[in-house]
């Protein structure tokens, strides 16, 4: 044996790590049945639900979830938590406990070996199919049978829906979205919209998602809709449905773009992923739809004559649109450096052109095109004009990055891109010493995220002088229609976590309102 381990000496390592595996392949092997146990109980019997109740809820969490529920069902939950269990979890011998009042699992076996839960799915399949007495159902019940597993898991869902909708008003869930506890509530409520559909929801289930405001039709058929109904303003305002392609609604709809896929979809039906049934045609047809495919070019060139004939001339700025959203300046551009280098144009539309430039400020055709900065020049000062009325009507330009002027201009995006400019590119042509003036001479904040806190802070401020604390309800909205209640939540949680999102200077504002940072749980 002593000349086994000096032998194995210089391999001790070696020899030590086999052993570590050989402890773990161990472990694991007498772990297997456990877990494939859970797999079967857990995730395939009960779709991945370990207990009907949840781990831990607050008070505000437990009121709001009863808003929906039967008497019966409220003194069935109030009898799962006390005061403290609202704000503490449940131990998992308590969870264990109310769980076994409700179900068991398929492959549960008592301490004798019986197969009690093979037992329970035997029963509950013969109440289902009739053929259970009613003695057996009764004292079956007496001991809290629940014959429908799957309602139990729809409750559960739908607590979570109820939840998503009180904090969102609505009950427009993205397909992706996942609750914090990892349910996939966006796929449920599909998945019950496809029950509706085919008539398998009970109606006690779909009168409590019909209380939510559950739109039953799904999401493509809505999303057409919308756009749809967007045309027909689009039709009311204009007596028409020729919207040109670039065109975006007040909404941020992209209405030119759909009226496009709508044709091409009724045009090539094999080739599209777009649906245009007779009944939808009929409603397009009804606002004077055009089903062919118009000439751009020759729509464009008539606007440019229309503007030559209201102004005098063709000085169109390169950013300027029509009312119907086409960018004239910038055709008017490529149209006149085709013309000069001779290609892509036919001998109709070149004549066409050269009539439409003449006399241009006593310019030749073949004249250079002027430099480009007075071009951008211009570009920025229109810009700016717009971004000046903006700052007049809503007192600052803190412009939301998706908002769309009348005129079709993206202010957001382009008060977005200069402060990026300034930030990265402090030498670039949009963040000259000059138009830093201007727009700091109409609020400019270069910090967007700063000035959003500094906002709100006032608005704090406000409510604290007017209530005498900082105690705000969850659901509070200024009346310019700013959630306070919801930003100082999340000052809350930003002060708790470990990442430290609020700074040392922040902190100390807040408390000098009187920021209570726990909020005592009722109950």
């Amino acid at each position: 044996m002593g000349k086994l381990f000096k032998n194995l000496k210089p391999y001790w390592k070696s020899v030590l790590v086999i052993f570590v595996l050989l402890v773990v392949q161990a472990f694991c092997d007498l772990s297997l049945p456990q877990y494939t146990s859970d797999i079967i109980d857990t995730g395939i019997q009960n779709s991945g639900v370990a207990h009907i109740l949840p781990e831990k809820i607050t008070a505000e969490e437990f009121d709001n979830a009863q808003l929906f529920m039967t008497e019966e069902e409220q003194n069935q939950w109030q009898d799962a938590y006390d005061g403290e269990n609202r704000k503490d979890s449940l131990s998992e011998k308590k969870l264990d406990e109310l769980d076994s009042d409700l179900l068991v699992p398929v492959h549960y076996k008592d301490k004798d070996g019986f197969a009690l839960g093979e037992w329970i799915v035997y029963n509950r399949q013969r109440y289902l199919s009739g053929n259970l007495t009613s003695d057996r159902v009764e004292r079956l019940e007496a001991l809290g049978m629940v014959w429908d597993t799957g309602s139990i898991l729809w409750e559960k869902s739908y607590a979570a829906a109820v939840q998503y909708y009180l904090e969102n008003h609505t009950l427009e869930i993205p397909v992706k979205y996942v609750t914090p506890d990892g349910m996939a509530l966006g796929v449920w409520l599909g998945s019950q919209r496809a029950a509706y559909k085919e008539g398998v929801l009970t109606d006690a289930q779909i009168e409590k998602l019909e209380a939510l405001g559950v739109d039953w039709t799904n999401r493509n058929d809505r999303k057409w809709q919308t756009a749809y109904e967007a045309a027909v303003k689009y039709h009311a305002a204009h007596g028409n449905l020729d919207v040109p392609t670039e065109y975006i609604d007040e909404d941020g709809i992209l209405l030119g773009k759909w009226v496009s896929r709508q044709r091409y979809a009724w045009q090539n039906p094999e080739r599209s992923s777009a649906r245009v049934t007779p009944e939808r045609k009929a409603l397009l047809d009804e606002l004077g739809m055009n089903w062919e495919k118009t000439d751009s070019w020759q729509h464009r060139y008539e606007l440019a004559v229309e503007y030559k004939r209201e102004h005098g001339s063709l000085a169109v700025p390169a950013q300027y649109r029509t009312e119907d959203g086409i960018w004239l300046g910038s055709w008017l551009s490529r149209q006149k450096q085709m013309l000069r280098e001779g290609k892509k144009l036919s001998a109709k539309r070149r004549a066409a052109l050269k009539e439409l430039f003449k006399g241009e400020k006593g310019r030749r055709l073949s004249a250079p095109v002027p430099p480009a900065c007075s071009v951008r020049e211009q570009n920025w000062l229109d810009n700016y004009q717009s971004a000046r009325l903006y700052a007049e009507k809503k007192g600052s330009l803190l412009v939301p990055a998706g908002y769309v002027d009348e005129n079709g201009f993206r202010l957001g995006v382009w008060i977005s891109n200069l402060r990026a400019a300034r930030k990265a590119r402090p030498g670039s042509f949009q963040v000259t010493p000059e138009h830093i003036a201007l727009l700091d001479a109409i609020g400019m904040q270069w910090d967007a995220r700063e000035a959003k806190w500094a906002g709100a802070f006032r608005r704090a401020e406000e409510y604290r002088a007017a209530h005498g604390d900082l105690l705000v309800p969850v659901n509070y909205k200024t009346e310019d229609g700013f959630c306070l209640g919801d930003w100082v939540r999340r000052m809350r949680e930003n002060y708790a976590c470990a990442e430290k999102k609020l700074t040392a200077e922040r902190i100390a504002k807040l408390e000098a309102l009187g920021m209570v940072w726990t909020v005592p749980q009722e109950g």
